[in-house]
């Protein structure tokens, strides 16, 4: 199978920063939205859970998709 030449590398690792960063990013602002809420108030409760979710769906899950993805293609078109 042909492997990647530098420029091909180089894009590759400016895909996983990316994606990385992405799913970290995604990881903390959980965090940070879960240290935040006060879990007394239903309203807040529920408002915390909504955003979680959409924070899970939305950034996690493709960081951390991506980022296997481009670890598989790593592997395989690289020495």
């Amino acid at each position: 199978m042909k492997k990647l030449g530098p420029a091909g590398m180089k894009w590759l690792k400016i895909i996983h920063i990316l994606l990385a960063s992405m799913f970290f990013g995604g990881i903390m602002s959980s965090l940070a939205l879960h240290f935040a809420v006060n879990m007394t108030a239903y309203e807040e409760t529920f408002s915390f859970y909504q955003h979680a979710v959409i924070i899970s769906d939305h950034t996690i899950r493709i960081g951390a998709v991506g980022t296997l993805l481009i670890g598989f293609i790593y592997g395989i078109l690289t020495k």
